[in-house]
């Protein structure tokens, strides 16, 4: 029965969000203004999520939107898409690991409070960072990146991803 609860429409009474920020349609995946207007969107493919990285050079971060419309929390995902979250989690988080020499700590939140679509921030951190230890959300002002800094930590993630685990490349939105 979870399995089924995503494509059921369990949750399409909380999809509201999606008209209010003019979405048009609650079946097919779009991702929110608020995300897109914030994030560089890394073109792989692990198979639930767009991998987005943040636009904040100062901690090297992703963010895990899955493509399930509508979807407001975990639990609005099927269990095998649950599963599949958490699996790449994880592998986003050993990619961060193993890309930044100087990480000492990975966070993970889903938090959902500015942008009520899923999505799981991904992020590390390193001892004596400039919040350490309080959460970096909303602690300072992004540091955006310069378009080759945001492209060359989008490769430098990418490559730790292809290293770990094959993935697919996405051909959609490339920059050209």
């Amino acid at each position: 029965e979870d399995a089924n609860r995503a494509s059921s429409g369990h949750y399409r009474r909380r999809a509201s969000w999606v008209f209010r920020a003019g979405m048009a349609d609650e079946t097919e995946f779009q991702l929110a203004p608020a995300l897109a207007s914030s994030t560089h969107r890394i073109p792989i493919d692990l198979g639930l999520c767009e991998v987005l990285l943040n636009d904040d050079s100062t901690w090297p971060w992703v963010i895990l939107v899955p493509r399930v419309p509508g979807a407001e929390e975990i639990h609005h995902l099927s269990v095998d898409d649950q599963r599949r979250l958490m699996e790449e989690i994880a592998q986003c988080s050993a990619a961060i690991e193993k890309a930044y020499d100087d990480v000492d700590k990975i966070n993970v939140g889903a938090i959902g409070c500015v942008c009520r679509q899923l999505h799981v921030h991904v992020l590390g951190r390193k001892v004596g960072d400039v919040v350490w230890p309080r959460p970096v959300w909303g602690a300072t002002n992004p540091v955006k990146y310069e378009a080759a800094a945001a492209e060359a930590a989008m490769q430098k993630i990418m490559m730790s991803l292809a290293s770990e685990r094959p993935i697919r490349l996405s051909m959609k939105n490339l920059p050209l």
